[in-house]
């Protein structure tokens, strides 16, 4: 059971940061994760990564987030790799690895950290021939996509859709795509608006393409915006428009089938 002074340094320094005090929060947080508290060495090091009321030091940020996920904090691991895949260094340069930051963020992932999973999917699907692997990636992406992550939805939908490390299946792609849209995520639904332009997993219908644009315009993802815009959708009337225009869609498809029919008939008649 953690100490309960070690408990009280800790929320000391949390108090100290919020007030801007960072070199008392560093003190207390240094404390603290002495006396074994895991959010402590994380503090640190973010304080040292962030060079927050002191001269950024990315060496001591690296070592007190490897400190905390040592520690069994998956955030120490994530921070870890993003600074092996980011951090420039100050005066010197931070020795940057894709290999490294793999590593680190598939210790993250082990802990349960679905946006480290994220992380490496990227990563694997990266052209570095080190760490290259679509199978692996998509296994990552699908294992964090079931448990719940919007973005790893995102992605997997569009490993299906691309075929990258697993069959290509545009059922599969439209079905991740609705799920994060129905999480939240803009740019899910901007991608299920264009299924739904062109029949991608799905039954063409301008309706529901729009519906879903405009979500996701409503949230402010630029692409929805700039697209809601070319296709004339951002007026008043951008409904009445788009309905007109799914009846146009629907009377060409009907006449499509109705030639194609006649000439079956006309055919069997020969």
């Amino acid at each position: 059971m953690e100490n309960k002074q070690a408990i009280e340094i800790f929320e000391k320094g949390k108090a100290a940061c919020e007030k801007q005090d960072f070199a008392t929060g560093l003190e207390c947080f240094k404390q603290a994760a002495d006396l074994g508290i895991t959010p402590a060495m994380l503090g640190v090091g973010n304080i040292y990564h962030r060079g927050f009321g002191i001269k950024r030091d990315p060496v001591a940020a690296a070592e007190w987030y490897g400190k905390a996920g040592d520690a069994g904090l998956a955030a120490g691991y994530f921070n870890l790799g993003i600074m092996y895949l980011f951090e420039k260094g100050e005066d010197k340069p931070f020795p940057r690895s894709d290999e490294k930051a793999s590593e680190y963020f598939k210790k993250a992932e082990e802990l349960g950290d679905q946006n480290a999973a994220v992380r490496l999917a990227e990563l694997y699907y990266s052209k570095n021939p080190e760490i290259n692997n679509p199978e692996k990636g998509a296994a990552v992406l699908k294992k964090a996509a079931d448990e719940g992550n919007v973005f790893a939805m995102v992605n997997l939908g569009q490993a299906y859709l691309e075929g990258k490390g697993l069959p290509r299946d545009e059922d599969k792609c439209f079905e991740w795509w609705l799920a994060a849209s129905k999480l939240g995520d803009p740019k899910a639904m901007f991608n299920l608006a264009g299924c739904y332009a062109v029949g991608r997993g799905t039954p063409p219908d301008l309706r529901l393409s729009y519906d879903w644009l405009k979500k996701s315009a409503d949230l402010k993802l630029p692409e929805a915006v700039k697209q809601l815009a070319t296709l004339g959708w951002n007026t008043p009337n951008a409904l009445k428009k788009v309905e007109g225009e799914e009846k146009k869609r629907q009377d060409t498809l009907a006449r499509q089938l109705s030639a194609l029919s006649g000439n079956i008939v006309a055919k069997k008649g020969e």
